[in-house]
C-alpha cells in the first residue's frame, strides 16, 4: 500500500499541504481545545491515540512529501510515546534507492500536533515498525489493550485509518467491517488503499487485534494483517531490547 504513482502524489502534495497549513493554523490554540474533544465510546480512547504519519524527503533544502501512513500510539512514558505502523513505510526501499542522499525525516501527526518520529525497532517479515516521539507535557494517553485471541470469523472489527492522506487535525476516519479468517495473514472486509498501511485494527471491545499492511489491488475492500499473537511475540522481543511501558 506504500507504492504511489505520478497522478496520486499530486493528490498527497496537495493534500499534505493542506493539512500542514491547517496544521500551522492551530499550532497557536490553547491546549483546551486538545483537553475538551469528546469522542464516542467505546472508542474514545483509541481515537486520542491515532497517528497520521507523513514522509518527506529534504532536497538542497525543500522538504517534499512521499508517502504517508497510519499508526497509533500504544504506549507512552512522561517524556516519549511510542508508535506502531507499518514497516513499508518505515523502510520505503523504492524511495531510498533513487534518493539516498537526501535527508528522510517522518513526522507524526496526533490532532494538531506534529512531531518528529524515529525508528526504533522493526520486524520486516511481519511488516512491523515501532517508532519513537517527543510527547508533549500535557498529552494523556491510554496504553493500548491488547485482545488475548483473535475474533471469531464474521466478528465485527473496526478500523481507524488516513486512506490517501485524508486526515485533519479535527477528523478521523472510522470504517466497520468484518473479520474474515487467517492464513498467512488475516482478512478483513475493511477499504484499504495507500495511507491506510499501519492502521490498527480493533474488536467490539476495543482490544486492539491486527494492523492493516497490505489491500488486495483490484477490489479495495479487503484488508490484511498480522494477527494478535504476531504482533504481542514482536513486542515481547522488543521489550528485551528496549524497555517500551
Amino acid at each position: 500500500m506504500h507504492a504511489i504513482t505520478k497522478f496520486q502524489n499530486k493528490i498527497l502534495i496537495f493534500l499534505t499541504l493542506f493539512f500542514v497549513i491547517l496544521i500551522k493554523s492551530d499550532a497557536g490554540t490553547s491546549t483546551q481545545n486538545l483537553n475538551s474533544k469528546r469522542f464516542a465510546d467505546p472508542f474514545a480512547d483509541q481515537l486520542n491515540n491515532f497517528v497520521f504519519l507523513i514522509s518527506e524527503r529534504t532536497i538542497f533544502n525543500e522538504s517534499l512529501p512521499e508517502s504517508t501512513a497510519s499508526g497509533f500510539i500504544f504506549a507512552s512514558t512522561r517524556s516519549h510515546v511510542f508508535i506502531m505502523t507499518a514497516n513499508h513505510f518505515c523502510w520505503n526501499n523504492e524511495t531510498t534507492e533513487v534518493l539516498e542522499f537526501a535527508k528522510r525525516t517522518i513526522i507524526a501527526v496526533n490532532k494538531e500536533y506534529p512531531r518528529e518520529a524515529h525508528i526504533l525497532l522493526t520486524d520486516e517479515k511481519n511488516d512491523i515498525c515501532i517508532l519513537t516521539a517527543i510527547k508533549y507535557k500535557w498529552e494523556k494517553f491510554k496504553t493500548v489493550k491488547f485482545a488475548k485471541d483473535m475474533p471469531k470469523t464474521g466478528e465485527k472489527v473496526y478500523n481507524f485509518a488516513a486512506p490517501n492522506g485524508i486526515s485533519s487535525p479535527k477528523t478521523n476516519l472510522m470504517f466497520e467491517g468484518y473479520f474474515s479468517g487467517c492464513e498467512d495473514l488475516c482478512l478483513y472486509s475493511l477499504p484499504a488503499t495507500f495511507g491506510s498501511s499501519g492502521s490498527p485494527v480493533y474488536n467490539s471491545k476495543g482490544e486492539l487485534i491486527s494492523i492493516l499492511v497490505a489491500a488486495t489491488p483490484d477490489f479495495e475492500n479487503v484488508g490484511l494483517g498480522p494477527d494478535i499473537y504476531t504482533i504481542k511475540k514482536f513486542l515481547n522481543e522488543a521489550n528485551d531490547i528496549v524497555r517500551i511501558k
